[in-house]
C-alpha cells in the first residue's frame, strides 16, 4: 500500500472513529440528563399510575419510564418511547404541562400507547390510592454502572490514541467504545430516536468487530488470512453469535441462556486460537501477549454465564461489560509490560510518580503522626515543634528509600525498556567496552540500542583522533518488507571532545517515534557512550601496540 493511499485510510479511520465516539456520548448525555431529571416535579405527575413522563429536550419525544413497585413491570413495560396517552397524541405537544392539560388525570385508568421493542403496544396505567414514593435512584447499581462506563470509554480511548495505526488495535478500540453502549444512560438516551435500532447497530457491529480484533491480535492483517482454517471457523462463530443475538433480542425464538451458550461456545474457540497461536509464535514477547490475552480471556469467559444468567440485576450489569473489560485489560497489560505494537509506555513516569508520590506522603503523614504519639508517651516532650522534627527525621529514614524503590519500579514495570536503557549506559556498557574490542563493541551496543530504541537503523560514528587514523563508521539495520512505503523519522544524538574525541548515533524510525524518556536518556547518556568508546579504543590501541613490541607481552 503506498503512502496516499495509507494516509487515506488513517483519516477515514480517525472519521468513523469519533464519528462514533460523539454519537455514543451525545446519546449517553441525553441519558445522564433524563436520569437526573425523572424525579422532578413535572415528570413525577404521573406516579400514581406507576409511570414517569420525561420529555427530550428540543424534541417532541416523550418517555415513560415505569416505577419497579408498579405491575406494569410484569407485563414487560420498563422504558420505552410513548406514542399517546388516551387520546392525547404526545407529538403535537411541546411541554408536558401541555401534555397534562390534555390527559384527565383524575381517571382511574390510563390508556399508553408505547414502541415496546420492534412494535407498538398498549398498556393500561391503573390509578393508585396509596402514596408513591418517587423513584429510587440506585447509587451503588448507578456507580457500578459508570465505573464501567468511564473503564470503557478510557480503555477505547487509549487504545484509539497508542494503537490506532495496527488493525488490531483500532479494532479493539472501537469495539471498548462500543461496549460503553451497555449502560443504562445509552438506552436512556437512545430513546430519543430508538433504542431497538442503535441496539441493533451496536450489538451486531460488535459482534463483528470484536471477534475481528481478537483474531488478528497480535499481528498486521495479511492477504493470505482469507485462506486460513482459523478465519473459517472465526466467521462461523461471528454468524451464529449474529443469529442467536437477533433471534433472542427480535423474534424471541430462543432464551437468554441460549444466546449466552452461544456466546460461550465461541469464547472457548477463541481461548484455543489463543493457545494455539503462544505453541507455533517463534517470539518470545508475542508469546507472552498472546498469552496474557488468553488468561484475560479464560477470565472473562469464566465470569460471563453465571453473571448473566444467575446473579440478579447487579450480576446482569457486570456480566454485559465483564468479556470487552477483560479483553481491554488484557492489552492493556500487554501494552504497559510487553510492549505490544512497539508501544513503550502508556502511563508516563511522572504522572505514575505523582500519584504514588501521594499516596508514599500520605504514608509518611502517618507513619509521622504514629511516631510523634511513640516520642510523647515515651520521652514525656512537652514540646511539640522537637517531637514533629525528631518524628519527621526518624521517618524519612524509610520514605525516601521506599520513593526510590517506587521509581525505580516505575521505569522496570511502565517502561522496561527505558529502564534497561538506563542499566546499559551505566553499567553494561562499561564492562562490554573493556572486555571486547572494538568492531564486536560496536555491533553488541548497536543491536542492544536498536532492539531497546524499536528504530529500524542505527548508525554510530566514532572519532579518536589520536588512536585512529580514520572515523570508525558502524551501520546496523532491521529487513523491512518492500511491498509498502513507510514514513521515517530520524533522531541524531552526539558527543563531542573538540580535537580529541566525537561520537555521533543516529536512528532511524519507521512508521513510529521515539519514546520522549527514551530520548532524554539519550542525550544524557552520550557522554558515557563516548567514555566507553574511548576506553575500549585505549584498550585495543595498548594490546595492538604491545603485540608489535614484544610477541610475549
Amino acid at each position: 500500500m503506498n503512502l496516499a493511499a495509507k494516509y487515506s485510510l488513517r483519516v477515514s479511520s480517525k472519521i468513523a472513529y469519533f464519528a462514533v465516539l460523539l454519537s455514543v456520548m451525545f446519546f449517553i448525555c441525553l441519558g445522564l440528563l433524563a436520569k437526573a431529571s425523572l424525579n422532578g416535579e413535572q415528570e413525577s405527575r404521573l406516579l400514581p399510575f406507576g409511570v414517569v413522563l420525561y420529555k427530550f429536550p428540543s424534541t417532541s419525544t416523550f418517555m415513560v419510564v415505569t416505577h419497579p413497585e408498579s405491575e406494569l413491570i410484569d407485563r414487560g413495560l420498563f422504558k420505552d418511547r410513548i406514542i399517546s396517552i388516551d387520546d392525547c397524541e404526545l407529538a403535537n405537544f411541546d411541554s408536558l404541562e401541555a401534555v397534562y392539560e390534555c390527559v384527565d388525570l383524575d381517571k382511574a385508568q390510563l390508556l399508553l400507547k408505547v414502541h415496546h421493542g420492534n412494535q407498538i403496544e398498549q398498556f393500561v396505567a391503573y390509578k393508585s390510592d396509596s402514596n408513591v414514593e418517587k423513584l429510587p435512584v440506585g447509587y451503588a447499581y448507578f456507580g457500578l454502572d459508570l465505573l464501567f462506563l468511564i473503564l470503557s470509554l478510557s480503555l477505547s480511548l487509549l487504545l484509539f490514541f497508542k494503537a490506532r495505526h495496527h488493525l488490531s488495535g483500532y479494532l479493539l478500540s472501537v469495539s471498548m467504545l462500543l461496549n460503553v453502549c451497555e449502560s443504562q444512560f445509552f438506552y436512556y438516551g437512545s430513546n430519543v430516536f430508538s433504542d431497538v435500532i442503535a441496539e441493533a447497530i451496536r450489538i451486531n457491529l460488535m459482534l463483528v468487530v470484536g471477534p475481528l480484533a481478537l483474531y488478528f491480535f497480535p499481528q498486521e492483517f495479511s492477504k493470505t488470512v482469507f485462506k486460513s482454517l482459523s478465519f473459517i471457523v472465526i466467521c462461523i462463530c461471528i454468524i451464529a453469535m449474529q443469529t442467536s443475538v437477533n433471534l433472542f433480542l427480535y423474534f424471541e425464538l430462543i432464551s437468554l441462556s441460549t444466546f449466552s451458550i452461544v456466546v460461550s461456545i465461541a469464547l472457548v474457540v477463541f481461548i484455543v486460537h489463543f493457545v494455539t497461536k503462544f505453541k507455533t509464535s517463534l517470539n518470545t514477547r508475542e508469546r507472552k501477549q498472546v498469552l496474557t490475552m488468553a488468561i484475560c480471556l479464560a477470565f472473562g469467559f469464566v465470569l460471563y454465564f453465571p453473571l448473566v444468567n444467575f446473579a440478579g440485576s447487579y450480576g446482569f450489569l457486570i456480566g454485559r461489560y465483564i468479556i470487552p473489560i477483560s479483553i481491554g485489560l488484557g492489552v492493556f497489560f500487554a501494552l504497559m509490560r510487553y510492549g505490544l505494537w512497539q508501544v513503550d509506555t502508556i502511563i508516563s513516569k511522572s504522572a505514575t510518580l505523582s500519584v504514588l508520590s501521594v499516596i508514599a506522603f500520605s504514608f509518611w503523614a502517618g507513619v509521622d503522626q504514629g511516631i510523634q504519639a511513640v516520642l510523647n508517651q515515651t520521652i514525656g516532650l512537652s514540646n511539640k515543634t522537637v517531637t514533629a522534627f525528631l518524628a519527621a527525621a526518624i521517618s524519612s529514614f524509610f520514605i525516601v528509600p521506599a520513593y526510590n524503590f517506587v521509581s525505580k519500579s516505575c521505569d522496570a514495570f511502565f517502561n522496561k525498556n527505558l529502564h534497561n536503557l538506563k542499566r546499559l549506559f551505566s553499567k553494561d556498557i562499561l564492562v562490554l567496552a573493556e572486555t571486547q574490542n572494538l568492531d564486536n563493541f560496536l555491533a553488541q551496543v548497536s543491536e542492544k540500542m536498536l532492539q531497546l530504541t524499536g528504530a529500524q537503523a542505527i548508525s554510530i560514528v566514532f572519532e579518536d583522533a589520536q588512536r585512529l587514523p580514520e572515523p570508525l563508521n558502524y551501520k546496523l539495520s532491521r529487513p523491512l518488507s518492500e511491498e509498502h512505503e513507510y514514513t521515517t523519522k530520524y533522531e541524531n544524538f552526539s558527543y563531542e571532545v573538540s580535537g580529541v574525541i566525537a561520537v555521533s548515533v543516529s536512528l532511524t524510525f519507521k512508521e513510529r517515534r521515539i519514546n520522549r524518556e527514551i530520548r532524554e536518556e539519550f542525550k544524557e547518556g552520550m557522554d558515557e557512550m563516548a567514555r566507553a568508546l574511548a576506553s575500549c579504543s585505549r584498550w585495543n590501541f595498548l594490546e595492538n601496540k604491545g603485540n608489535r613490541l614484544s610477541p610475549s607481552f
